[in-house]
């Protein structure tokens, strides 16, 4: 049975106020006009959640640059929020030119929320690319290529995912390893699972076909063979003899991701120290 609309308490409005739901009702609102997320209803309620349980800088700027795929606009507009939280800026200024920087210890545990359930081997690499001095001061432009770095990473890892579930399907002798009795990769880490099934192991030789593409394609698009772009392409082909000759017998994900991944990479990324970042 409804109640009367005279026994209802009053609202205060100021009391109401003070818990700051009305701003961040507002918030996720504009969010999710920027986005556009399938779910609005599953949108709302995780970002309330996070938000609203006392999630630290950290883990909301994790949120905020989660919210929308790297290659659409609103990425842009997402990780100036994820800065504008964890430089400790009002946001007020456009495009973070004037902005206070991030310190880099908070960029360091971004980078390492943003790569955590990203193959050992492989997460290990970027995080040496990415990651800066604790008492470093990373600005927006750093932070926003980072970040997306981060992200552009794990799309590429679903496609090698993808090659590497149809090659293992398309294996020849059908063997098949167990997640519970698989060898360690060849850096001596054991697997750490992205999406992929461990069940799934490939031949050396798959790795062998996968590089040999990798470098012909490169070659190809190449048009003219002298010069930086000509010796980038002779380190690939060095990169993936590497590679090949590193490679055990049978693979697992984590090791054909690093073999691909380390072959397609320029030299001038591959083999520079790591960053010691000036605002």
């Amino acid at each position: 049975m409804d109640v009367p609309t005279e026994a209802r308490p009053q609202l205060d409005v100021a009391s109401f106020d003070t818990s700051q739901l009305t701003v961040y009702l507002k918030d996720v609102l504009t969010l999710a006009l920027e986005n556009r997320p399938e779910d609005p209803i599953a949108f709302a309620s995780d970002y309330l959640r996070r938000v609203l349980g006392g999630a630290g800088a950290v883990a909301r700027a994790h949120q905020y640059l989660a919210l929308s795929p790297h290659t659409r606009r609103a990425f842009t507009d997402n990780a100036l929020l994820a800065f504008d939280v964890l430089s400790g800026s009002g946001g007020d200024e456009e495009g973070g030119g004037d902005e206070k920087p991030v310190p880099g210890r908070a960029f360091n545990q971004l980078i390492d929320a943003l790569l955590e359930d990203v193959p050992c081997v492989v997460a290990a690499d970027t995080r040496a690319m990415l990651k800066t001095n604790d008492d470093a001061e990373v600005d927006w432009w750093e932070f926003q290529r980072a970040t997306k770095a981060c992200f552009a990473l794990r799309e590429t890892l679903e496609e090698l995912e993808k090659l590497y579930e149809r090659r293992g399907a398309g294996s020849a002798d059908g063997d098949a390893s167990t997640s519970n009795n698989h060898e360690p990769d060849d850096d001596g880490e054991p697997e750490s699972a992205f999406r992929v099934h461990h069940s799934i192991t490939l031949p050396k030789a798959a790795l062998t076909r996968v590089l040999y593409e990798t470098v012909r394609l490169e070659r190809e698009a190449i048009p003219y063979p002298w010069g930086p772009i000509g010796a980038q392409v002779r380190d690939m082909g060095d990169a993936a003899g590497a590679a090949l000759k590193k490679a055990k017998t049978r693979l697992g994900f984590e090791a054909f991701a690093a073999a691909v991944l380390r072959t397609a990479t320029p030299r001038k990324v591959t083999q520079a120290p790591t960053p010691s970042r000036v605002g």
